[in-house]
């Protein structure tokens, strides 16, 4: 019965070592991840236009399409995704230019890199783009 008993603790201590070595390991690969920076050399020139038929087709793009309400909300002006004990609190970014927007200081450029290659202005990649 002794025997069990130490046996069972040996495999549970070995069972708990590998598993906070997986842990360990998803941690630093995902921070690796997470700071790597790209360089997005060539965007292409996307105009912005403001006639009324443009801003239907937009609000269609970003309700039905691209599906970016889903994430930053119907206004644009980001919203929690996801708040969990185990997964953390993951928040969208304000796209609008008003306060605490990044719209207010994001060039059309910015925005093209953002959609089209999930990069940020700084390199660094949009977690969820």
């Amino acid at each position: 019965m002794r025997r069990l008993v130490r046996w069972s603790l040996r495999v549970l201590v070995v069972v708990l070592v590998v598993a906070a070595a997986a842990v360990g390991y998803v941690y630093v690969a995902s921070a690796r991840l997470l700071a790597r920076t790209y360089s997005i050399t060539s965007l292409p020139d996307v105009p912005v236009r403001s006639d009324a038929a443009s801003l239907v087709r937009g609000k269609y793009l970003v309700e039905h399409v691209a599906m970016c309400a889903d994430c930053h909300d119907q206004d644009l002006g980001g919203k929690v995704v996801v708040d969990s004990a185990v997964m953390g609190r993951f928040a969208s970014a304000n796209l609008t230019s008003g306060q605490g927007g990044i719209g207010a200081t994001y060039l059309n450029q910015d925005f093209v890199r953002a959609i089209l290659h999930g990069v940020k202005r700084d390199g660094r990649t949009v977690v969820f783009m």
